[in-house]
């Protein structure tokens, strides 16, 4: 069995987390991802709920934790996202509930093991999670990301390439280059996102020193992940070549090519500003992931939905990458000591 220093700093059985999705909501994906060995992963929800209902994200995630207590069999993590709009709106209220969640809450305390926080600075919450016993990792995009989260005490980085879905560097540095390039850089676990699906890509980023993956698009397409069927179905058929990167909520983020898309390239080729862009793409927020309109909604998702061909259980899911990631490391095992080819050839 493949064990890093990740499943030890989670008590979890497989290398193996869950990627964030908000503004969506994971719940039941997280509470699947435990039960399944991983690490899942309460996102940290916003802007509609409910056509025209404004989420009252920290009653949600509030929730959230008490949902995901009482039913994963695992251990669990969560996200709060620190970019400047987020402070503004909901980032310091999350911590400080989530704090006052460890402090009386035993199985709480038990089972949620860490915080990954992500879109901007990880020194403002980093001390106050730790000071009640969280891990915190930090989503990262270059090496001096990397290196300010391990300054601050992150216990982890998850560094992010450019071939993942939702938000990306605005400079893009891709997984391959990222992740040794990090991994040579810091003392912490890394663990590496971006474009991963399967065994051998768990079994690529463990020879690039990482100690396990994060999966987010591959995880959408699993039977017990909240999203709309048509999105799963619109996954199933991309190619690798049908996302493009647009303006994401805070930065450039990865979405899967459609109708939405297009009118976003159109009203910034116009000149329209980004406040009204905002105002425009507001109401399409909910209109995939939930209602099913794989055309007018938005989509977030990796290049690696080129690969994704199927909809499976999550436990099947795990179980095949773990799997598929033992058979690759085997196969490569056997290689060493084989005499070259081109040898043998020349000497015939």
């Amino acid at each position: 069995m493949i064990r890093t220093k990740i499943c030890e700093l989670f008590d979890i059985k497989y290398p193996i987390l869950q990627a964030p999705m908000g503004p969506f909501v994971t719940t039941k994906l997280a509470i699947a991802v435990s039960d399944a060995g991983g690490l899942g992963t309460i996102s940290h929800a916003g802007i509609l709920e409910e056509k025209d209902t404004v989420i009252d994200s920290v009653s949600k995630m509030k929730n959230d934790i008490q949902v995901v207590k009482k039913a994963a069999k695992g251990n669990f993590a969560l996200n709060i996202r620190v970019a400047k709009l987020q402070l503004m709106l909901d980032a310091y209220k999350l911590a400080d509930m989530v704090v006052d969640q460890v402090k009386n809450d035993p199985e709480v305390k038990r089972k949620l093991k860490a915080v990954i926080t992500s879109a901007g600075d990880p020194t403002i919450f980093t001390r106050k999670f730790k000071d009640v016993g969280l891990k915190v990792m930090h989503v990262v995009p270059t090496v001096r990301h990397a290196k300010k989260a391990e300054e601050v005490g992150c216990d982890a980085v998850i560094a992010s390439g450019y071939e993942a879905g939702g938000h990306v560097s605005p400079t893009p540095v891709h997984t391959n280059v990222l992740i040794p390039a990090v991994v040579d850089a810091v003392k912490i676990p890394v663990i590496a996102a971006g474009g991963f699906c399967d065994g051998r890509g768990l079994a690529s980023a463990l020879a690039m020193g990482a100690q396990g993956i994060q999966m987010g698009t591959r995880f959408i397409n699993t039977k017990e992940c909240e999203f709309h069927e048509n999105y799963k179905k619109k996954i199933m058929e991309a190619k690798e070549t049908d996302t493009e990167v647009i303006l994401g909520m805070f930065g450039p983020a990865r979405h899967l090519v459609n109708e939405y898309v297009m009118e976003q390239k159109a009203l910034i080729a116009k000149g329209t500003s980004e406040d009204r862009i905002r105002s425009w793409e507001l109401p399409r927020w909910p209109l995939a992931e939930k209602d099913g309109d794989i055309n007018k909604g938005i989509m977030l998702c990796g290049q690696c939905s080129g690969r994704v061909k199927d909809i499976p259980t999550v436990g099947d899911l795990v179980e095949r990458v773990m799997r598929e990631a033992e058979e690759t490391i085997n196969r490569l095992q056997k290689l060493k000591g084989t005499q070259d080819l081109t040898s043998v050839q020349n000497q015939g």
